[in-house]
């Protein structure tokens, strides 16, 4: 009956994602400026980017946590997403698990780069490594 029990929950934690531990991405993906501040703290930058086919021209980039978060706003929601200084985490899909998403399997990768489209409410979510380290990742919420 404790292997059954024990078995049991082993599998429900498998097809549970794992908790946050850089940042739950849905808390501040498609979110205002005041809502994502409310998570990540007060912006340390701000700085106007000019991305074709947005729809904004020019969009402002907000910079949170000393550059580690990258946050373009998109129609006034929070669209694009960067997560930079990741090199303390091996390069592979277990990196979603850091920002609250179950680690899928990308629909393309190389050595250094990993790409999931149409995954955990995202447009596209991509990583980027080296060296068997992570680097980098980035999320699109709705604009291309």
């Amino acid at each position: 009956m404790k292997k059954l029990l024990l078995a049991s929950i082993l599998s429900l934690a498998l097809v549970l994602p794992a908790a946050a531990k850089i940042v739950d991405i849905k808390a501040i993906a498609g979110k205002t400026p005041a809502q994502v501040e409310k998570v990540l703290g007060k912006a340390d930058g701000k700085e106007n980017v000019r991305p074709s086919g947005t729809g904004c021209n020019p969009c402002p980039k907000m910079l949170y946590k000393k550059g580690k978060f990258e946050v373009v706003y998109i129609k006034g929601l929070a669209d694009w997403i960067t997560v930079n200084e990741l090199t303390n985490l091996r390069f592979g899909k277990a990196v979603l698990s850091e920002f609250g998403l179950t680690a899928g399997n990308p629909g393309s990768q190389d050595d250094t780069g990993m790409r999931w489209d149409k995954f955990g409410g995202f447009l596209s979510i991509s990583l980027f490594g080296y060296d068997g380290k992570a680097d980098y990742i980035y999320f699109k919420t709705k604009t291309k």
